[in-house]
């Protein structure tokens, strides 16, 4: 029984390293399906300079703060902003890599790593975070397709809450925001959802 209850809670736990820090770019797939089509796409014609633009404006117009931008190794770049308060931290990260890859998402988690101590940490009440994120990625491929789009699902964790969507600018752009497995946090989902599509005006 102590065995079944460590793996029921161990599913309502979200990823962390060794030191205790969340990794929200671990596992954010997790339900691979080969032959799917991708489910959720919509097209959005614009290009990364203006998306950049664009989200950026509007996370001030929302009271975001710009926290930093941060340079990916061998290309690549992620802006990151956030918007504090007592309920919950919000925190916005768009994201521009030329190719999807299991190594850039490990990257991007060490990148939130330093963002997390040197901002949030001991600074910021974070019983609750929740964290929504654009990945752009220049180069469509298999990679993509089977591990990221194939399905497009998230699993929201309480306490620590994120909404991942991409844009593939290869061929036509095309927009995923991920859908929701599962019955909890619906009304965060959908909060969440509301925010980024806001955010993508």
């Amino acid at each position: 029984m102590l065995y079944y209850e460590h793996q029921y809670k161990k599913g309502f736990k979200y990823t962390e390293n060794s030191r205790g820090i969340w990794q929200p770019f671990s596992y954010i797939n997790p339900f691979v399906s080969k032959g799917r089509h991708e489910r959720f796409r919509h097209m959005y014609d614009m290009g990364y300079t203006d998306i950049e633009a664009c989200t950026g404006q509007n996370c001030i117009n929302k009271n975001y703060q710009f926290v930093k931008k941060y340079f990916i190794p061998e290309g690549g770049e992620c802006v990151i902003y956030m918007r504090p308060s007592q309920e919950e931290l919000r925190i916005f990260k768009l994201i521009h890599i030329e190719k999807y890859s299991d190594e850039k998402m490990q990257e991007l988690n060490e990148i939130f790593e330093d963002f997390w101590l040197e901002y949030v940490d001991k600074k910021c009440r974070t019983e609750s975070v929740s964290l929504i994120f654009l990945l752009c990625v220049d180069e469509y491929d298999a990679e993509i397709r089977d591990r990221l789009l194939s399905e497009s699902k998230i699993l929201l964790k309480k306490g620590r809450y994120r909404l991942p969507a991409v844009v593939v600018f290869s061929e036509k752009t095309g927009l995923v925001i991920f859908e929701q497995e599962g019955v909890f946090y619906k009304e965060k989902y959908k909060e969440m959802r509301e925010e980024l599509l806001q955010l993508l005006k």
